[in-house]
């Protein structure tokens, strides 16, 4: 779990002792999973990455986003509706994020176990009086499950302004690379550090036991 160190430095140790150790399987991204509990919206809500992969392509994106559903499988969460957030909600070859946000959700229009949408702006995604008014046709209207961020300044900022001035308390971890790490900010709420500390352990407890369940 993060203390009082810079993010960098303890995933530079913690990807450094994987790697030596074989424990960091191959083609497999570590990213950030914040679950929050919001005092105006409904349900939880997940954003990633506001926290590791600084400005991801498309394959990095899917594996954020894969990390993500990992996560929310583990809470029951079913069929999560998916916003690949952007400035806007069409595709604009002057945004690159909505480019790469409408490639993305190509990817998982024929799954089952989730709702992927893209690009949406974050009203549309989370205010359904937004979505309304700007006559979105998608399925999720201000009512996502998960925002994926273009890049980590986005996600950072929405972390930010979520724990600060929104009132959200909220459970974080670094997921997908085989052991969950804690990556809470420095200025989180000791309510949220407890949280993020019972996901890790509902990750890492899920994971190890999938694990026994494919080895059999």
């Amino acid at each position: 779990m993060k203390g009082g160190v810079k993010t960098e430095e303890i995933m530079r140790g913690a990807l450094g002792y994987l790697k030596r150790s074989g424990k960091l399987e191959k083609g497999r991204i570590y990213s950030h999973v914040g679950v929050f509990q919001i005092p105006t919206y409904p349900k939880l809500l997940t954003v990633t990455d506001a926290a590791v992969n600084p400005n991801p392509d498309l394959a990095q994106k899917k594996m954020i986003l894969e990390n993500a559903l990992m996560v929310l499988r583990y809470l029951n969460i079913p069929k999560p509706k998916v916003a690949i957030i952007s400035a806007v909600e069409t595709r604009n070859p002057s945004v690159e994020s909505s480019i790469l946000a409408g490639l993305l959700a190509e990817e998982y229009e024929n799954r089952d176990d989730c709702i992927v949408e893209g690009p949406l702006s974050l009203d549309v995604a989370i205010d359904p009086h937004s979505a309304s008014e700007k006559n979105y046709k998608g399925r999720i209207q201000g009512n996502a499950d998960v925002l994926v961020m273009p890049d980590i300044e986005a996600g950072n900022v929405v972390y930010k302004t979520l724990t600060v001035s929104s009132g959200a308390y909220l459970a974080g971890v670094v997921a997908g690379g085989g052991i969950p790490i804690i990556l809470a900010s420095r200025g989180d709420s000791s309510r949220s550090k407890l949280a993020s500390i019972c996901l890790a352990c509902i990750v890492a407890m899920r994971q190890g036991n999938f694990g026994e369940a494919e080895k059999k």
